[in-house]
């Protein structure tokens, strides 16, 4: 699929100049991992960073701290966020485009990518790396095999967070990308 930056601009009309700055890692992350539900995977990014605006998640994190099934109360997650001088929450919270959180999702993703999300997360803030991580997201958690959007953003995010935009954003998407 060929994104163009006018057609990335047109669904995403609040990012602006950002546009530039993740169209070429965007499209390369769509081709890459051979995305098939464009619309839908760029409707997601744009509700989860606010339209490429953010790549870090906008809470502190500390609600993170206790939660054993992301896997911050391990051993590894306390010893690398103490090298960071952060609690695990924070040092793990949501980061790229998708906000992947959490001490697993960092290490799973981080070695689905290439770089060390453990040790430096906020790695996956970068433009290349926050497009890579949601498409390694969207991948490993395979949306690209779920058809009804209300599925997609529970799947995406637990809950139906941002789903008016979300549909709102799909809508413009599946218009402009046919």
């Amino acid at each position: 699929m060929s994104l163009t930056i006018e057609q990335l601009q047109a669904i995403m009309p609040h990012a602006g100049s950002r546009a530039f700055l993740f169209y070429q890692y965007l499209s390369d992350a769509i081709d890459t991992w051979g995305i098939k539900n464009v619309p839908a995977f760029l409707a997601t990014i744009c509700v989860e960073s606010g339209s490429l605006l953010y790549t870090s998640e906008i809470a502190s994190g500390m609600d993170y701290n206790d939660r054993e099934d992301l896997g911050n109360t391990s051993t590894a997650a306390i010893e690398a966020a103490a090298r960071g001088g952060k609690a695990p929450g924070a040092f793990y919270k949501g980061h790229g485009l998708i906000q992947i959180t959490g001490y697993y999702n960092h290490k799973a993703c981080g070695d689905g990518i290439g770089v060390d999300a453990v040790n430096n997360p906020t790695m996956l803030t970068q433009p290349e790396h926050a497009c890579t991580s949601a498409a390694w997201f969207w991948t490993k958690n395979r949306i690209d095999d779920v058809v009804e959007p209300e599925a997609i953003r529970r799947k995406v995010n637990g809950g139906l967070n941002g789903y008016k935009d979300f549909l709102d954003c799909l809508a413009r998407a599946t218009v402009i990308l046919g």
